[in-house]
């Protein structure tokens, strides 16, 4: 992706926020807590949040696990801006953006509902949603790593509620090999929708395509074609499926002695939209 070339030009700006609409954020990950803002959880379900409440809160923590969630927020924000030259595991597309977790989905299987995702995009955005005190520093790219089958008039509205206000929103196109126009937000109007090809370039065997996909990103190629992306649990041994390394924590040990971080590999759609997201911040600092 040349990421060395655009950096000669850019290398990012803290005034450039990116919001990362997702499972939330694992806390104390030192290649993520430096560039963090306050966030805010948005979950309506209490078995989904599964944070001991029943109500949208300002804690959007990830309290989830590889087998619950596989930490996907924290995964994605890495790619857009986990820190850089701190000797730590990897770096950001965007070396100085602020990163702002908002927690949409939840901790059985990453499931979440339009109603929950449509308030996050217009709060992240800037608007007064309820009650609900207002964001402190508006988002100015949403990355949207989720979604699926139908449409969906509810996040259609959001978005282009979210839109009016000048920001750019990032969606991943799907995991489905189906046209993208028939999935939310991937196939809705105004985001740029992002396919997912393998390490040779090639289109990945589960992204969707067709003419509603902008660009495409690294996401990870599968040995078979079956295989569900997204929920591959992170390989650090260089084997098969050629994953995306970023920001995660190991639950291989007891929670006592476990390290607060490390490093693995997913594979989706949703790992090829936060390259797009952190380029699109990028640009942002050179032309607000």
């Amino acid at each position: 992706i040349r990421m060395e070339q655009a950096w000669e030009l850019a290398q990012g700006s803290p005034s450039v926020v990116v919001a990362v609409l997702d499972t939330g954020i694992v806390n104390n990950h030192p290649d993520l807590a430096p560039r963090l803002v306050a966030g805010y959880d948005f979950l309506s379900e209490s078995l989904s949040a599964d944070d001991g409440d029943t109500t949208r809160d300002a804690d959007p923590s990830d309290t989830g696990t590889v087998d619950s969630s596989r930490l996907h927020g924290m995964h994605v924000a890495g790619t857009i801006g986990a820190v850089a030259n701190n000797r730590l595991g990897v770096a950001g597309i965007d070396q100085n953006c602020r990163l702002m977790p908002v927690r949409v989905l939840g901790v059985n299987g990453g499931d979440g509902i339009d109603s929950d995702i449509a308030d996050a995009v217009r709060w992240a955005s800037g608007a007064q949603v309820g009650g609900l005190p207002r964001v402190q520093t508006p988002a100015h790219v949403l990355n949207l790593s989720l979604g699926g089958p139908g449409i969906s008039f509810t996040l259609q509205r959001a978005i282009d509620d979210a839109l009016s206000r000048g920001v750019t929103i990032v969606a991943a196109a799907g995991n489905g090999a189906a046209d993208a126009a028939t999935y939310s937000p991937g196939g809705l109007d105004g985001v740029i929708a992002v396919g997912a090809v393998d390490r040779a370039g090639a289109r990945a065997s589960y992204s969707n395509f067709g003419s509603r996909v902008d660009l495409l990103a690294p996401g990870g190629g599968l040995p078979d074609v079956g295989e569900a992306p997204d929920m591959q649990p992170p390989d650090l041994t260089g084997g098969s499926p050629e994953g995306i390394l970023s920001t995660y924590r190991d639950e291989g040990i007891p929670e006592a002695t476990r390290a607060p971080f490390t490093y693995g590999e997913l594979i989706g759609t949703s790992q090829a939209a936060p390259h797009v997201s952190g380029a699109v911040a990028l640009v942002k600092s050179l032309l607000p």
